[in-house]
């Protein structure tokens, strides 16, 4: 019979050997850093700006990143995580780069008279997804306004996910940024949709 220090001892070593195992939380952002962004080419606009809402499949819509797996499987990389859930992380990027691309504020993080012209953007992902190693698509419906409701705008962007999980963060961001930039063309045509 052992003696219950010596059990205590044991058990206590195997829950640490358990913890030891598990591999750390990476946690990673869409938003690039202020020094990746290009420079702004075209004249800003001024004004104000809102990211109104982005909405993202429930499926995906969470901190662990979610990859394709086959036809109808998803796999949950429950050590590599979004910083926020996906919808915010995208929604953040957008004003980040938009803010940037315009020349604009964020109406979000401003106070402003109710009255006050805001550009609204408001974007529905139908997708945003990727598989190991291979390709990362987004498909998103989109509009922007003034006063009211703008035209429902249509964009599809796929790019190369390549190996790894910063691989597939780089391509969820350039997604985004091509998403923004679909954005900021339809901003300086007066809410008109670009050409795909």
């Amino acid at each position: 019979m052992m003696p219950r220090t010596l059990r205590l001892s044991l058990v206590l070593i195997a829950v640490l050997a358990g913890c030891a195992s598990a591999p750390p939380l990476r946690h990673y952002t869409l938003v690039p850093p202020d020094a990746a962004r290009a420079p702004a080419t075209a004249a800003p606009l001024g004004g104000l700006i809102e990211i109104a809402s982005v909405t993202v499949p429930v499926a995906v819509d969470r901190q662990e990143i979610v990859l394709r797996d086959g036809r109808q499987g998803l796999l949950l990389l429950e050590s590599e995580r979004w910083s926020a859930r996906l919808g915010d992380e995208v929604q953040a990027a957008l004003a980040a780069s938009l803010t940037h691309r315009l020349g604009m504020r964020n109406a979000a993080d401003l106070p402003h008279a109710p009255d006050q012209n805001v550009l609204r953007v408001r974007v529905a992902l139908r997708s945003l997804e990727a598989t190991a190693g291979g390709s990362a698509t987004l498909a998103a419906d989109w509009s922007l306004a003034t006063r009211g409701a703008g035209p429902v705008c249509s964009s599809r962007f796929t790019a190369p996910a390549g190996a790894g999980t910063a691989a597939l963060v780089t391509a969820y961001q350039d997604l985004v940024e091509r998403l923004a930039a679909a954005l900021e063309t339809a901003a300086r045509a007066g809410g008109a949709c670009p050409a795909n």
